[in-house]
């Protein structure tokens, strides 16, 4: 048995060189570059939407609101965070996401869940308890 020891790999970033790479390589490497940063632009958006729903789901419970006025919230927070993520983007939803409807019709459900729990337990808390 040998007690020589292996050389430690380095776990530094290479940086990519581009420069040799022929056209269509280089136009492969920006689409997945440009995949992954629409990956993670759409989970910072999922996250603006779980805290708009939340913070919504807090007022409504704290207010009181019961039936159609906390829908009504609901939509009102989030068509309000739609906005406010449009503005952000200065309105070039190519840019950031993959279509439009992504940035406003993604996580309706869910988020209404999310929603409803925080809505229904902030109301409990103050008006029941």
């Amino acid at each position: 048995m040998s007690n020589r020891r292996r050389p430690q790999e380095s776990t530094a970033p290479v940086p990519v060189r581009t420069e040799n790479l022929s056209e269509k390589a280089k136009y492969v490497e920006r689409k997945f570059i440009q995949g992954d940063l629409r990956v993670y632009n759409s989970k910072k958006i999922s996250f603006c939407r779980t805290h708009s729903a939340i913070i919504g789901g807090i007022v409504a419970g704290i207010f009181g609101l019961g039936g159609f006025a906390g829908i009504g919230l609901y939509l009102l927070m989030f068509i309000l965070t739609s906005g406010l993520i449009s503005l952000q983007m200065e309105f070039k939803w190519e840019k950031y996401c993959e279509a439009a409807s992504n940035l406003f019709l993604s996580g309706v459900g869910s988020e209404f869940m999310t929603y409803m729990i925080f809505w229904i337990m902030f109301h409990n808390i103050v008006h029941i308890l």
